[in-house]
């Protein structure tokens, strides 16, 4: 089995600064708080500017980190593909400054700015990659 610790590909300072400029809201967030809860709906997906986040699953006896978010990173970005209800809960480790985008203007973003379309799709799939591995190290056998 490969214990490489995968690693999130970073943004673009360019996507990171479209990102920020269509932000209507810039908050801060401490220790312990939580972005949103797992079964809950979303509206926004998240800039983390300055911080420390973690994507967490409730499993049967307690919850299980799958993946680790820090500055420039991008989280909830897989409700622009989806209005389900959330399959994770995002915790905040530290205190965290971030840029909320409403999905709705970010899927305008997407349509406006076709040239950063390959780079979001490399960043979502080094986030599938990194959340596989944690899985496929998780399981005890």
């Amino acid at each position: 089995m490969n214990n490489e610790k995968l690693h999130i590909i970073r943004l673009s300072k360019e996507l990171v600064d479209k990102v920020k400029n269509i932000s209507k809201r810039i908050s801060t967030h401490k220790q312990g708080d939580f972005l949103f809860r797992e079964g809950e709906n979303q509206n926004y997906i998240y800039l983390i500017e300055q911080g420390d986040v973690s994507l967490i699953k409730k499993g049967l006896t307690n919850s299980v980190e799958i993946v680790h978010q820090n500055g420039g990173d991008l989280v909830g970005i897989d409700f622009i593909f989806n209005n389900s209800e959330s399959a994770y809960s995002a915790l905040v480790n530290e205190q965290t400054l971030l840029y909320q985008v409403l999905i709705d203007d970010f899927k305008v973003f997407l349509k406006e700015n076709n040239n950063l379309s390959l780079e979001l799709i490399q960043y979502i799939s080094s986030l599938i990659k990194q959340i596989e591995n944690h899985s496929k190290n998780s399981i005890r056998c």
